[in-house]
């Protein structure tokens, strides 16, 4: 570690070490921000019927106390508040029980498109000196020099107080919602929210007002959390008396070494622990020596890093008739302990360390049989902590992490935003999760007949009758360009330059994450392709394009490969919509001819090719999941294991918990190299 992180670390562990025990320490704040590419005119996942955007926080109080909750609504192009027809209600709950409804006094229908009403006159009448006050005075100049009602600090006392109780909170800000209906004469051109200034300027395409941010800030006049899930995790015991604080201390420490360091705690470890208990009890009490021993356990080698070592028998050979080495494991190979499997494991499913059950199992040498191992593997999958395994290695092996980063181009993708981006990550992860918590064949990652859908990318899809944010399972016919992966947005759009679409890298992406064939890297100074611009001649396709590069000889052989793959997407658009003529108005050629002779015709004949390459893409599978197991890369003397997890999933039909088995039963997963 170099000196800066490990500072990083130490100073994490005191955060951590004080939340935990509720320590009382600097008043805090969290500020916790809301996309101004989120569409807030309609009712979010986890808000009450009735309401429309906003934001749910599950905000964790350190102690008991009152906190203070402050919002603050999205500003327009010029940093004022935007000005909406109607008034604009902001609903704040804590634990669904309602604490305070803020209002945004609208304008009438009349003051639509009507500059010149903001600017600003001395009121004259009571009347007018009360509609100056709402609007903020004193006046401020626009562009024009004029001066104009202030609307920047409308939202300043949004605040609200709140006493919490130490532990998991759920806190809500959203608008509530009149009617659903469509107001008279709102414009929306685009299905992604544009700001602009309000109901004067025609780019503003909101209905309502939006929330920017939520801040959290507190505790204030806090008691300390003796009471907290948190703190009752750590203090087993409380001494009763002086005389019998170092045997609490010792039991304390030694259940937390053993959690945090996924193995039983040695004398040594616990000795450790107990100098810092001892350290910090001098000065204080016996919770800040508790406190200054979590500090020291949180930064301890053991803990952030999963460490294996040599046995002492692993260097030397074994004797005649004896060995502790897997009979398909690779030389050099030992088996690893009961307690590193247990946290191989866990990491693996679970993305944590071992629970108790796990790990008392390893303690009392039982994981290693397989019918006991097998059963822990699939209570781990019926855990909700699997999710880990769902979002991590989809993540990896999809490319789904990189969706934050895609960024079409807003002036040829318009309706794109972080409302459709998220729909499009939270799609594959629920049909992800499908596939491993139903155990269906892995196959289906191909030609699956169904997918999840909100409203919103259901209107992406050009799926009929799916109202509401929630996702659920909808049935795709036959024909239906989105079956299986290779319809989803999400992977289409990471496969895409953020102005157009990418046959090569889609070609690439197929090789390499579907079939585990990937191709070598371009040669040095292989130009671009050429684009169409203003100064062309003749405007050419995507596919003549691609075939004038692919004169250069150095890159024939590659496109080859990739090319027919790519272009059996090419219906899709950068953003995963399905089209029939490109950017340039050109009709689309989706047709090619695979390097096996094969032809393909569009998105459904690439799928079909790739059943044909079953063995390749269920190879490609082992390789990938077993890399996310093992935290390394497949070699060539993990072979002999891919061929029998294989095999073994056969025998199963393929299903995918058959192959999360198999890597946890074989010897590549239970097994370690010596370093010597």
């Amino acid at each position: 570690l170099s000196p800066l992180l490990a500072e990083r670390y130490l100073n994490a562990a005191q955060k951590i070490a004080r939340l935990a025990l509720g320590t009382p320490g600097p008043v805090g704040g969290e500020l916790f921000r809301v996309s101004d590419q989120l569409d807030q005119d309609v009712r979010l996942d986890g808000m009450p019927v009735g309401t429309r955007g906003g934001t749910l926080i599950r905000y964790m109080a350190p102690r008991d106390g009152e906190y203070v909750i402050k919002t603050r609504l999205a500003r327009g192009l010029d940093e004022d508040i935007p000005q909406f027809l109607g008034d604009q209600h902001l609903e704040v709950s804590v634990d669904g029980e309602r604490l305070k409804v803020f209002t945004l006094a609208g304008v009438g229908p009349d003051a639509t498109l009507n500059v010149e009403r903001q600017v600003y006159q001395a009121p004259k009448t009571a009347t007018e000196r009360t509609r100056a006050e709402v609007n903020d005075q004193p006046a401020q100049a626009n562009a024009r020099g004029e001066k104009v009602l202030g609307r920047r600090s409308l939202d300043d006392d949004w605040v609200v107080k709140v006493p919490l109780t130490a532990g998991v909170h759920e806190i809500r800000a959203t608008f509530l919602r009149k009617t659903s209906a469509v107001p008279e004469g709102f414009r929306r051109p685009f299905l992604k929210p544009y700001i602009g200034r309000g109901v004067e300027d025609a780019r503003e395409t909101r209905e309502g007002a939006s929330l920017r941010t939520l801040e959290i800030m507190g505790p204030y006049n806090a008691a300390t959390a003796a009471d907290s899930p948190s703190y009752r995790r750590v203090f087993t015991c409380r001494p009763a008396q002086p005389s019998e604080e170092a045997a609490c201390a010792k039991t304390i420490l030694s259940t937390l070494a053993r959690r945090a360091y996924r193995r039983s705690a040695t004398d040594a470890d616990v000795k450790v622990l107990l100098d810092f208990y001892e350290k910090g009890r001098v000065d204080g009490s016996f919770e800040e020596g508790i406190e200054l021993a979590l500090q020291r356990l949180l930064v301890s080698p053991s803990f952030l890093f999963r460490t294996e070592f040599d046995p002492p028998a692993a260097a030397a050979p074994p004797s005649p008739g004896q060995s502790s080495r897997s009979t398909d494991a690779p030389p050099g190979a030992y088996r690893i302990s009961d307690e590193s499997l247990a946290s191989r494991l866990s990491f693996f499913v679970w993305s944590s360390i071992p629970d108790d059950e796990l790990l008392d199992l390893a303690t009392r040498g039982k994981l290693r049989n397989p019918v006991v191992l097998e059963q822990q593997v699939r209570r781990m999958l019926k855990d909700q902590r699997a999710q880990a395994l769902v979002k991590n290695f989809a993540g990896q092996w999809l490319y789904l992490r990189k969706l934050p980063d895609i960024v079409p181009d807003p002036f040829l993708f318009p309706d794109h935003g972080d409302t459709l981006r998220l729909a499009f990550e939270r799609e594959t992860e629920l049909f992800f999760e499908s596939i491993v918590r139903d155990n269906r064949p892995a196959l289906e990652l191909l030609t699956a007949d169904y997918t999840f859908v909100n409203e919103r990318l259901a209107q992406h899809y050009d799926i009929p009758n799916v109202r509401g944010v929630h996702f659920r399972r909808v049935t795709l016919p036959a024909d239906s360009p989105r079956r299986g992966l290779l319809g989803h947005g999400s992977v289409l759009s990471v496969t895409a330059f953020p102005n157009r679409t990418s046959p090569v890298v889609r070609g690439k992406w197929i090789l390499d994450n579907l079939l585990g064939a990937p191709p070598p890297e371009p040669p040095p100074n292989v130009p671009a392709l050429p684009e169409n611009g203003d100064k062309v001649t003749k405007v050419l396709t995507m596919r003549q394009r691609v075939e004038e590069h692919r004169k250069n000889p150095a890159c024939a052989s590659c496109h080859k490969l990739m090319d027919p793959l790519g272009f059996a997407l090419e219906n899709f658009d950068a953003i995963g919509k399905y089209r029939t003529y490109d950017e340039d108005f050109q009709p689309i050629d989706s047709s090619g001819v695979y390097a096996d002779g094969t032809r393909i015709d569009g998105v459904a004949g690439l799928r079909q090719v790739l059943v044909n390459h079953s063995d390749s893409f269920l190879t490609n599978l082992t390789n990938k999941l077993m890399t996310y197991a093992l935290g390394r890369g497949v070699e060539y003397y993990d072979a002999p294991a891919v061929r029998g997890i294989l095999r073994e999933a056969a025998r199963q039909d393929y299903r995918f918990q058959a192959f999360i088995v198999g890597i946890v039963k074989s010897a590549a997963f239970q097994t370690r190299r010596s370093e010597s």
